[in-house]
């Protein structure tokens, strides 16, 4: 009896193979689980995977560059912010960036490129990091501006209100850069040349 259900599945190519939950729902619904299902050739198409993909390495990028900037700025000159030390204030600023910086950014950065893009969806992708970068840098100069006139004096580890507009500026452009500057240029984006030569007959 076993030998003729081996034999059997041979014949039908099944031998060897263990059914799985996706088999009844492909036979089902061919149109959405299916091998050439229209929700496969739909996220082929727009690239869905592929702009996440992208999305997530910017995001983890610009995570890292910041945690890296933030804590190499901490530990330029004393007193240091988090710790008496400078390989325990980098390391204690490393582990904050880490844990701040991508709420922070998600906060702030994703809804910014997504409101750039809705707004003005014409524009370049150059444009709208440089537009981001305007914003970004406005809206940290109002909180250093409002410190600064309101005659708040700088923290000991901020090193005046100098050091700050410094180490934001360059913050700010290390950020715009990482996230929004356009560095892959899809090839399919650009315009093929038409060919307006004709062959005589």
């Amino acid at each position: 009896m076993a030998r003729r259900v081996v034999a059997r599945r041979a014949k039908t190519g099944a031998a060897g193979r263990i059914s799985t939950c996706m088999i009844p729902l492909r036979r089902r619904m061919p149109d959405v689980f299916d091998h050439g299902s229209n929700l496969k050739k739909f996220v082929r198409k727009f690239g869905i995977v592929g702009q996440w993909n992208r999305f997530m390495k910017r995001f983890v990028i610009t995570v890292l560059v910041a945690t890296l900037l933030h804590a190499g700025a901490c530990i330029l000159a004393p007193p240091f912010e988090f710790a008496k030390t400078r390989p325990a204030c980098f390391l204690y600023a490393c582990i904050s960036g880490l844990i701040g910086f991508p709420v922070v950014f998600a906060l702030v950065l994703v809804p910014l490129r997504a409101g750039l893009r809705r707004i003005i969806p014409e524009a370049s992708r150059q444009a709208h990091a440089i537009l981001a970068g305007v914003v970004l840098y406005a809206l940290r100069a109002a909180l250093i501006l409002r410190r600064q006139l309101s005659g708040s004096p700088a923290l000991p580890f901020q090193h005046g209100y100098l050091s700050q507009w410094i180490f934001w500026s360059v913050f700010v452009v290390a950020i715009t850069i990482s996230f929004f500057w356009p560095f892959d240029v899809e090839a399919g984006c650009k315009r093929q040349p038409v060919n307006l030569t004709t062959t005589a007959i």
